[in-house]
């Protein structure tokens, strides 16, 4: 009768314990960005943005994590950080796309937000990373004093790990934010750098990247786009073939955030003849980790089929092996015994790994949830002698279930030079496959 008479009492001590760990930070995805717009929080819609604030505890320990709120005007397009003046636009544009750029003075500000003022509206997004996410901790945070207190519960679908952040809302006299910088774009010198990463734009063809260096190296040796449009008419077609030297387009503005940068570029292509596609805004958006770069797809009448394989070509000597999900063994590049796409056979591969000394690259294509099964969307992996490096990609083509209309697609590229590689793909693929589940809260309004 001794032994239960002290496992008893210790088995009490315990429970609450375990309870208390069961609220503790434990997410382990670390390049996630969470994304939370006006219409999922309607509390905090209506307050100045200047007095928003996101936090964060640890042990005990509250502080302000990195985080941006990108606006949106009544038209539901971006409130820019900055637009591009009309004179750094290329001289064979027409006057009217000249008068358009001028015209977008007006996104500077959002239109819906009352006179000197920039208040959170439905449309406006909160951004910040996963990973700086704590533990529960409402006692703590209350202890700032907020008029309003949002608690944020992060869930990850795959392990049920848990964080938690809080939204914040001072009427007066709020903290002071963070002064962590994840990513910085530099318009004057095309470039977006971020922790590990450095992509600097083409001045001359705003779509196409001129470098790409991870842990200070460079890893990239070109871009290349290879399209091709079927035009006409009942059984009267014509074929036009282009490549990246034909697409055109100029900047049009970007907010420049601490944790993503969106940069606007308008494009068209040129398919010979005097005929080009029409205007499109494409939305590049960069994050610590990873990086949306857009693909255009115009397909308007007469067009009747499109098709692009947008590839990156990476310096096969910083590149050892490739990883594809759906193939058992990796691929050792460098010997190049396999002419052609090595992955032909690998129609259904969503993503593919370049994995080296120290670095990995991964890229994907992220298809919009309202074009699942209307475009084809096949992997890409040439390792020839023809190629000087590694050629990786995707091809995308139109079907009969496209809807007419211009069409933004983003390739994604996912990176790091410092990070555990088996860890990073790991919660690369989640974060292209599983997204994480938000829970809120509202403590004070």
């Amino acid at each position: 009768m001794v032994i239960p008479a002290i496992i008893f009492p210790i088995i009490l001590f315990l429970l609450p314990l375990a309870c208390l760990a069961g609220d503790s930070y434990s997410l382990t995805r670390s390049i996630d960005p969470i994304e939370i717009s006006g219409s999922e929080v309607p509390d905090m819609t209506g307050m100045e943005i200047s007095n928003l604030r996101v936090f964060m505890s640890r042990n005990g320990h509250v502080r302000p994590i990195p985080f941006q709120i990108d606006q949106k005007g009544s038209g539901n397009d971006w409130i820019w950080d900055a637009i591009y003046d009309s004179d750094k636009v290329d001289d064979s544009f027409y006057e009217e796309e000249l008068e358009q750029i001028v015209a977008q003075g007006n996104l500077t500000y959002d239109d819906q937000d009352p006179s000197g003022k920039s208040v959170f509206d439905n449309n406006d997004v909160v951004v910040f990373l996963a990973k700086d996410a704590g533990d529960k901790d409402r006692k703590s945070v209350m202890r700032l004093g907020a008029d309003k207190l949002l608690e944020l519960k992060i869930t990850d679908p795959v392990n049920q790990a848990k964080g938690w952040v809080y939204l914040a809302y001072f009427g007066s006299d709020a903290p002071a934010i963070s002064d962590i910088r994840y990513v910085q774009y530099e318009p004057e010198k095309s470039r977006v750098s971020g922790p590990e990463h450095e992509f600097l734009y083409s001045p001359e063809q705003t779509m196409i990247l001129d470098d790409f260096k991870l842990g200070g190296v460079s890893v990239l040796a070109g871009n290349r786009i290879r399209g091709e449009v079927t035009t006409g008419i009942g059984p009267i077609t014509l074929d036009f073939k282009f490549s990246e030297k034909d697409i055109r387009g100029y900047n049009s503005g970007y907010i420049n955030g601490p944790v993503r940068i969106v940069k606007r570029s308008v494009e068209y292509v040129g398919l010979g003849s005097g005929i080009t596609s029409p205007n499109v805004n494409c939305d590049h958006f960069h994050y610590p980790w990873h990086a949306e770069i857009p693909v255009l797809i115009s397909k308007r009448f007469p067009v009747q089929r499109v098709s692009i394989l947008a590839t990156s070509i990476f310096r096969e000597v910083k590149f050892s092996r490739a990883e594809v999900n759906g193939v058992e063994k990796p691929i050792f590049l460098g010997d190049h015994s396999i002419q052609g796409n090595i992955l032909k056979e690998n129609i259904e591969a969503e993503w593919i790994e370049l994995a080296g000394e120290g670095i990995s690259v991964i890229n994907s294509v992220k298809i919009p949830q309202h074009h699942k099964g209307h475009l084809d969307v096949t992997p890409y992996l040439i390792n020839a002698k023809q190629v000087s490096g590694v050629e990786v990609g995707f091809l995308i083509r139109t079907t009969d279930k496209t809807p007419d209309g211009d069409h933004v697609i983003h390739s994604v590229f996912l990176f790091t030079a410092k990070s555990n590689k088996e860890k990073f793909l790991e919660n690369a693929i989640e974060l292209l496959q599983k997204k994480l589940l938000i829970n809120m809260v509202m403590l004070v309004q």
